[in-house]
């Protein structure tokens, strides 16, 4: 049902768009569920619609799909990257940061691709400026400090955000 009703808003007036997800967010429990299930889907499709819907249930309501949002920033040609980080910079970054830095400091153990998710976490960073980077830095530091290898994320990365971050 609600794969459909995103759908329809892709293909819908900006006025109608703002109807379909407003009456998405009065069911939040229901949707935040079949949100998350929609984002863990290859139905990249809907997934800038779903992360808009999750905008406009706004911090709280969306707090527990966050990580998913997070996950949505490792690669920067994804549909709705841009909607991921306007759903994450509309949250204190006190909020954001900690989901951000898990990132960086999981090194690979679950994370098969953990290399270029960081680069990717580093571009959404650069996207969302100085007050979400600053509680990164010792994590990027990190980063940067350890380098072991080839599936170590690429430095340029890492250090666009420190410039970005004026230190």
């Amino acid at each position: 049902m609600l794969e459909n009703a995103l759908k329809q808003a892709i293909h819908a007036s900006e006025e109608e768009r703002v109807k379909i997800f407003a009456n998405i967010a009065q069911t939040p429990e229901t949707s935040l569920k079949e949100l998350a299930a929609l984002l863990q889907r290859p139905a990249k499709h809907v997934w800038s619609a779903a992360l808009q819907v999750i905008r406009v249930l706004g911090y709280p309501g969306n707090a527990a799909i966050l990580p998913l949002v997070v996950e949505h920033l490792v690669d920067g040609n994804w549909p709705g990257w841009g909607d991921a980080i306007d759903v994450l910079r509309d949250i204190d970054p006190a909020v954001v940061a900690p989901l951000l830095v898990a990132i960086f400091l999981e090194q690979g153990k679950k994370r098969e691709y953990w290399g270029s998710d960081v680069e990717g976490i580093c571009m959404a960073l650069v996207h969302l400026g100085k007050e979400y980077i600053t509680p990164c830095i010792p994590s990027i530091l990190f980063v940067l400090a350890r380098r072991q290898g080839l599936d170590d994320p690429d430095p340029d990365f890492l250090l666009q955000v420190l410039e970005k971050a004026a230190i």
